[in-house]
């Protein structure tokens, strides 16, 4: 494709977009980087950074097939760029292949082990494998690194509940809930640690707390009959399992009959 054949269709972009910028909203700057992005890489056909935006701007148009294309032809330049490491580690990880993508970190180690993001990414893998001591070891040193990402806060809140350290869960669930006070999610997860100590009143209190904050999230159909029950594990399981709907009206339709 000729930089002639972008530039027409570029042109007939911005026309649709100012056509439709007073209902969508749609921001032309958005296109124009994009398009002096493909232009460079035009001219500049191994230039690894200009790869890497264009594929980080494919991701946030929600198109992973061509961001991870674009980060692919990045590490065929140079296997060890750490950005399209991270990001293709990113995408793999979303899909499950935790067992590749930690083939692709460890290439990023290998060239700068200081990187927060990096050790959280190898953390979150290691504990998708049931790893837990080695994830735990991981995100520590991400944390020492970057301590106030608050997903690393809550990666190793989730970390300790899953060893059964409920004390120091809740007390990276806090931190995180302090450097991002508006996510229902880590709202909830303080409140699963909050039963698993039985303090009922007060894990109550997260669940109404999250469900106010984000009234239609999927987890708001569960969790309270996780501190009705006081089953926290059982429920975990079933929603990994995708056996969570019928189950919770089964119970709840028992405690119907029992009340």
């Amino acid at each position: 494709m000729t930089l002639s054949t972008i530039f027409t269709k570029f042109l007939k972009r911005v026309g649709q977009l100012h056509s439709l910028r007073h209902k969508n909203k749609i921001c032309v700057e958005q296109v124009c980087c994009f398009f002096s992005r493909v232009c460079r890489i035009q001219l500049e056909p191994e230039n690894l950074d200009v790869m890497f935006k264009m594929g980080m701007q494919y991701l946030r148009n929600n198109s992973e097939d061509p961001a991870f294309a674009m980060f692919g032809k990045a590490l065929s330049y140079q296997s060890s760029h750490q950005q399209s490491i991270l990001a293709a580690g990113s995408i793999m990880q979303a899909h499950g292949d935790h067992d590749v993508a930690l083939n692709k970190y460890r290439v990023a180690v290998e060239g700068c082990d200081y990187n927060g993001c990096l050790w959280n990414n190898i953390g979150i893998c290691l504990f998708a494998k049931g790893r837990l001591a080695q994830a735990h070891s991981c995100l520590k040193k991400a944390s020492f690194i970057c301590p106030l990402d608050y997903k690393i806060n809550y990666n190793l809140g989730l970390v300790h509940q899953a060893m059964g350290l409920h004390c120091s869960a809740l007390h990276f669930l806090k931190a995180a809930a302090e450097l991002k006070r508006d996510n229902a999610q880590i709202i909830g997860a303080m409140a699963v640690v909050l039963s698993n100590m039985n303090d009922i009143n007060n894990a109550r209190r997260a669940y109404e707390k999250s469900i106010s904050m984000e009234p239609k999230a999927e987890v708001v159909s569960f969790l309270i009959e996780i501190v009705k029950y006081k089953n926290v594990n059982l429920i975990l399981v079933l929603m990994r399992s995708g056996c969570l709907e019928e189950e919770v009206a089964r119970r709840m339709q028992e405690g119907l009959r029992q009340n």
